[in-house]
């Protein structure tokens, strides 16, 4: 007598959410959404210490993977539009990179801080003129 296995396809795939900075620093304790293709939300999650998080397997079709969490010294990373399908074998692996924002001075602009910067050059350089005169 011989047992008779069916092998059942799966049609769900997990998503595993990599957070990190563009240098390839993990970001921890960040808010992750995914949502599905109508724009509804599935679940959120947060990264642990190594910037990691995992969606539980979910059904095949569309959806979106975005991180909610604002970070102060980055800029927000786009939407991760991702497909699961049959041919997407164990995790879909979804990274999501964080750019350093560009700190501009008190001043509020980059046009300031030239004006400053070359007025302060020439200040200092009239001075150094006026100090070889008097000796």
């Amino acid at each position: 007598m011989s047992d008779t296995y069916v092998l059942v396809a799966t049609d769900r795939v997990g998503i595993d959410v990599t957070v990190q900075d563009s240098l390839g620093n993990p970001l921890t304790n960040v808010e992750v959404t995914l949502y599905k293709e109508d724009g509804s939300t599935v679940a959120t999650i947060k990264t642990n210490s190594e910037g990691k998080a995992s969606f539980s397997p979910q059904p095949y079709g569309k959806y979106s993977v975005k991180q909610i969490t604002d970070l102060t010294n980055f800029s927000e990373p786009a939407a991760e539009q991702i497909e699961l399908s049959s041919t997407t074998t164990g995790f879909k692996k979804v990274t999501l990179i964080n750019n350093f924002k560009q700190m501009l001075p008190s001043t509020g602009s980059a046009t300031r801080l030239w004006v400053v910067i070359i007025a302060s050059l020439m200040i200092i350089s009239s001075a150094a003129v006026l100090v070889v005169r008097v000796k």
